[in-house]
């Protein structure tokens, strides 16, 4: 009878182990999830910068161009 209580006592040990490293384990995926989504916004704000660079590239490119075709 003790080694069956015994087992019973050592299974509930390990689930109270297994239960805790879920719970580390799913803190630490939110963290990464936090962490990711900031470089997403990061992305997003650098794409958006890009982008505004290329249309004032543009802008410059048919300045040129005008200024060249007067010039001739």
């Amino acid at each position: 009878m003790a080694a069956i209580f015994w087992g019973l006592f050592q299974m509930q040990k390990a689930g109270r182990r297994r239960d805790r490293e879920i719970d580390v384990m799913a803190e630490t995926l939110g963290r990464q999830g936090d962490v990711l989504g900031q470089i997403g916004q990061s992305l997003e704000r650098q794409g958006q910068a890009l982008e505004r660079q290329g249309q004032a590239l543009e802008r410059q490119g048919q300045a040129l161009e005008e200024l060249l075709r007067r010039s001739a």
